[in-house]
């Protein structure tokens, strides 16, 4: 379960972080 969390957060992070550099990119 513990897992299962940290991957959910990660992956939020992770599209919050590219759409980010998406942003700075354009």
């Amino acid at each position: 379960m513990k897992v299962t969390v940290e991957r959910e957060i990660g992956g939020r992070a992770l599209k919050l972080e590219t759409g980010e550099l998406a942003k700075q990119a354009h």
